[in-house]
């Protein structure tokens, strides 16, 4: 079920992926946002980012218009970057 999200135009209930974009596009560069999903990195050497786990945006990456599409993240206890990490890892549900 949607919530409900006030425009200036009046109410209008979001579907999913714009909930979710709307939830990435507050995102900031050294803020905090917890992953909902692991993330397997790495066919070499395999790292792996825990769902729950509290990591720092350190970039924000953006499709041709405007819309985010990837984020690189660093877990502030081990210090390890994840690069690129798709935007549907991070959901706001």
């Amino acid at each position: 079920m949607s919530s409900p999200v006030w425009h200036s135009g009046g109410p209008r209930v979001l579907d999913r992926m714009e909930r979710d974009m709307a939830y990435l596009s507050d995102a900031k560069v050294n803020g905090s946002i917890v992953p909902t999903r692991d993330y397997t990195t790495g066919w070499w050497k395999e790292r792996t980012l825990k769902a729950g786990t509290t990591v720092i945006v350190t970039r924000i990456h953006k499709g041709c218009f405007g819309g985010v599409t990837h984020l690189t993240v660093r877990n502030p206890k081990t210090g390890e970057f994840f690069k690129e990490v798709p935007w549907e890892y991070f959901r706001a549900d």
